[in-house]
């Protein structure tokens, strides 16, 4: 009996051990790998920096900066005259990399920065590290023999005989980003106030003695080109209305909130006034006064005064494009009203002489003389 029983205990264990050593492991899961950290980019280089002249129609060519990384500047001279409060610079820089100045991120050939004073440049990598670099953009002097820059105009009577003294003197200055501060005449002074950016926003005229008269202020488009003019003597209204390509199309002016003069233009293809027509409310309904003008092709105005709007005619001859003011060859004028002509037409024409760069230097009077003379800087 003893027998059996071991026998079969023998058996049960055989058994179990065999079912036992049946049963397959668990498998064993190996740690995973440590995912690798990114490496954000460290470059933060300017590789170059410039103006096109198709973003910046004032210039005649495109201009390359100096861009030195050991001392980390950017530098350009652009031609005399050009101005530097409103430019658009072309650039590129290391890959993922943004630029900006101050706050205002740069976007090239789009975003207008003034580079009448100096730029920081921050260049910032996509890991976030940062490097700055200095742009000091000058003017080239004044071309020789010639220049744009006016510093006085002598007005005389008409010849014959020729005429030596003048009848007016006025004098001209000019700021450091050479914006128009001051023109004083025989009969007072017109003082030029800009903000920050080189816009123009006000007008004080002085008589001799040094009483302000008037006090005009301006507000401007982004285009630099005035929109209203507001004055104190006579609570006057000037305003200027422009078409799609930036023409001249409509002037206005009112005294004490009554309009007195209007005029309605149209322009040629480089946007100059090449008509217009001028209603005066103390005439009768329906009478006005047609302008024709014409304009030599590369001789200018080189009169500062142009540029701060002092009266609407000055800016007649102003190509839309370039800002560069055309000198005017002719013009005829003829009154009209509800019937037709009234009296007869008046014409006139000009003649300059110019200095190598087309800029008149004066305007003669048919007899050897000149009814008008500019001295440059």
């Amino acid at each position: 009996m003893m027998r059996k029983l071991l026998k079969l205990s023998f058996t049960v264990a055989v058994g179990l051990g065999v079912l036992f050593s049946c049963k397959k492991a668990a498998p064993v899961t190996p740690d995973q790998a440590p995912q690798p950290i990114p490496v954000l980019s460290d470059a933060k280089q300017l590789t170059t920096y410039g103006f096109a002249k198709n973003d910046n129609p004032m210039l005649s060519a495109d201009v390359v900066a100096t861009v030195d990384e050991t001392s980390k500047t950017v530098k350009a001279t652009l031609p005399y005259g050009t101005d530097l409060t409103a430019l658009k610079a072309n650039f590129t820089i290391s890959a993922k990399a943004t630029l900006k100045t101050g706050s205002i991120i740069q976007v090239s050939g789009s975003t207008v920065n003034n580079f009448s004073q100096a730029l920081t440049l921050t260049i910032t990598a996509e890991n976030g590290s940062m490097q700055n670099y200095a742009a000091s953009i000058s003017l080239a002097q004044p071309p020789s023999g010639g220049s744009s820059m006016v510093i006085k105009r002598e007005e005389f009577a008409a010849g014959p005989p020729v005429q030596t003294i003048p009848i007016l003197t006025a004098d001209y200055t000019y700021n450091s980003s050479n914006l128009l501060l001051s023109y004083k005449d025989n009969y007072g002074t017109y003082l030029f106030d800009y903000d920050v950016n080189g816009v123009l926003i006000s007008q004080t005229v002085k008589d001799n003695a040094g009483n302000t008269s008037n006090t005009l202020t301006y507000t401007l488009n982004t285009a630099k080109q005035v929109i209203s003019i507001t004055g104190t003597y006579g609570q006057t209204l000037e305003n200027f209305s422009y078409g799609a390509s930036g023409g001249l199309i409509k002037y206005t002016k009112s005294y004490f909130g009554v309009v007195k003069d209007t005029y309605e233009y149209t322009n040629d293809s480089k946007g100059r006034v090449k008509m217009a027509k001028y209603i005066n409310s103390s005439d009768p309904a329906g009478t006005y006064t047609l302008f024709n003008y014409e304009y030599y092709d590369g001789v200018y105005d080189p009169d500062p005064m142009i540029g701060v709007f002092i009266r609407p005619s000055v800016s007649y001859g102003i190509e839309t494009s370039t800002r560069k003011a055309y000198a005017l060859k002719s013009y005829s004028s003829q009154k009209y009203d509800a019937i037709g002509v009234i009296g007869s037409s008046t014409v006139g024409a000009y003649t300059y002489t110019t200095n190598t760069d087309g800029y008149i230097t004066g305007l003669t009077d048919g007899s050897g003389g000149a009814l008008y003379k500019y001295t440059f800087k």
